[in-house]
C-alpha cells in the first residue's frame, strides 16, 4: 500500500488494496474510516492492541501501514547516520 504524508502532522494518505480509494489516517488520534467503523468497537471494549491477522483485531491495514512507513524512514535514517 502506497503511504504518503498530508503534510498536517500526523496524517497520511494510504491507498487502498480492494479500490482505488485513498483513506485519511491521523496515527495520532488513531482515526481513519476502517479502523473507526471495524477497528474501534473492539478498541473500545479490550483496550489492547491486536493485529490485524487476528479475531477481533484493532489495527486496521491502513494504521498498520503507515506505521511501517513511518518504521522503514526511521529505518533508512538512522542507517544513513
Amino acid at each position: 500500500m502506497k503511504v504518503e504524508f498530508t503534510g498536517d502532522k500526523g496524517c497520511y494518505f494510504v491507498d487502498s488494496t480492494d479500490s482505488t480509494t485513498r483513506h485519511k489516517v491521523d496515527i495520532l488520534a488513531l482515526r481513519g474510516r476502517d479502523f473507526e467503523t471495524r477497528c474501534s468497537p473492539e478498541w473500545t471494549k479490550s483496550g489492547t492492541i491486536v493485529e490485524r491477522d487476528e479475531p477481533n483485531y484493532t489495527r486496521c491495514k491502513h494504521i498498520t501501514a503507515v506505521i511501517y512507513a513511518i518504521g522503514n524512514r526511521y529505518a533508512d535514517h538512522m542507517s544513513i547516520q
